[in-house]
Order: C-alpha cells, then sequence, then structure tokens
C-alpha cells in the first residue's frame, strides 16, 4: 500500500519512526512536504509576501497530488483532552 504521511512541522521528530515500521511492513512512504527542510516556509516568509504567497500554492498543489497518488493518508496530529 502507498502511503502518505501528512502532519504539521510540528511532528516531524515522530515520522522517521513511523515511516520505518510502515516501510517494515511492506509500505511505500510519502513524506510530508518540506519534510526535509522544515525551516523552508520561514525562509519563503522572509523573502517576501510575494514569494511565499507563490510557494505556498505550490505546496498545496504538490499536497493535492500526493493525496492523489498514495492509497491511504496518515495524520499525524495530537489529541487535545480539556
Amino acid at each position: 500500500m502507498k502511503i502518505f504521511i501528512c502532519c504539521s512541522k510540528a511532528f516531524y521528530d515522530k515520522v522517521t519512526n513511523i515511516k520505518s515500521q510502515l516501510e517494515s511492513a511492506g509500505n511505500i512512504v510519502t513524506l510530508p512536504n518540506s519534510f526535509d527542510n522544515p525551516g523552508r516556509e520561514d525562509e519563503m516568509r522572509a523573502a517576501g509576501a510575494k514569494k511565499h504567497s507563490t510557494w505556498k500554492a505550490e505546496m498545496l498543489h504538490l499536497q493535492e497530488q500526493k493525496v492523489k497518488n498514495n492509497d491511504a493518508i496518515l495524520l499525524i496530529t495530537k489529541r487535545m483532552d480539556s
């Protein structure tokens, strides 16, 4: 099965372990956008509003393609208790 891991960069520290477990079970894993450079959005924001906006649109398009090209999405989030 092809699985896209989707999460905010706050959870990137969990991705490598989860990826390894999924691959050990025979799955093909697609990583979150900017996983290889978690600071990229801050860099683009610093480059100016127009560049950031263009980059963000590209990331949303890439995310859409990843969703379409995978069989499942694993969303990593945290539970918010009261």
